[in-house]
C-alpha cells in the first residue's frame, strides 16, 4: 500500500488541499451519523454500509444519479 506522501507526490497543492477538505467532510459526516465503525482493534475505521444505507432515503441513489447531482467523473458546469 502506498503511503500518503507517495499518493500525493507531485500533485498541485490546491488539488491536495481540495482532496483533504472533501475527505475530512465525508469522514466527519460518517462519524457524526454513527456510520463509521472501528476494525482491527480500533486502529482502522471504515464506513458501516448497513447503518449508512438504513439512514439514507430509499430513493437516494436514484436522486443523486440525476443530472447535476452526482456523476462518476467529476461534473463540469
Amino acid at each position: 500500500m502506498l503511503s500518503p506522501e507517495q499518493l500525493l507526490s507531485g500533485l498541485p497543492a490546491e488539488l491536495t488541499l481540495r482532496f483533504f477538505a472533501t475527505f475530512a467532510r465525508f469522514e466527519f459526516a460518517l462519524k457524526h451519523t454513527g456510520c463509521l465503525r472501528r476494525i482491527e482493534d480500533g486502529a482502522v475505521a471504515e464506513a458501516c454500509r448497513v447503518r449508512l444505507r438504513a439512514r439514507l432515503p430509499q430513493d437516494f441513489f436514484e436522486t443523486v444519479k440525476a443530472p447535476g447531482q452526482a456523476c462518476a467523473i467529476p461534473c463540469r458546469a
